[in-house]
């Protein structure tokens, strides 16, 4: 849908889903607690997402995410890629 600005926002605590700033229908933090006890992201970040699915780090449009954006999921250091157009590896 064009038009559209997505964002997740992710902490030490879990990620959170936005869609125009607003929080994404009925959906709140999800937590890094219960079946996802002692997960970890690498560091806090905020990803946006246009319409189109291309990924800014800055609102949708501004600046596109380095290429890749490397974040790095513990325990395992599994390395989660996002790429400008969106693509997630």
């Amino acid at each position: 849908h064009g038009g559209s600005c997505y964002s997740v926002n992710i902490d030490s605590n879990g990620f959170r889903p936005f869609q125009d700033g607003a929080t994404f229908g009925s959906f709140e933090e999800v937590e890094f607690s219960g079946d996802y006890e002692g997960l970890s992201i690498s560091s806090a970040v905020e990803i946006y997402f246009d319409g189109l699915g291309n990924a800014y780090t800055i609102d949708c449009g501004n600046t596109p995410v380095p290429n890749p954006l490397i974040l790095t999921v513990n325990p395992g250091a599994v390395a989660i890629q996002i790429y400008p157009t969106g693509f997630i590896q």
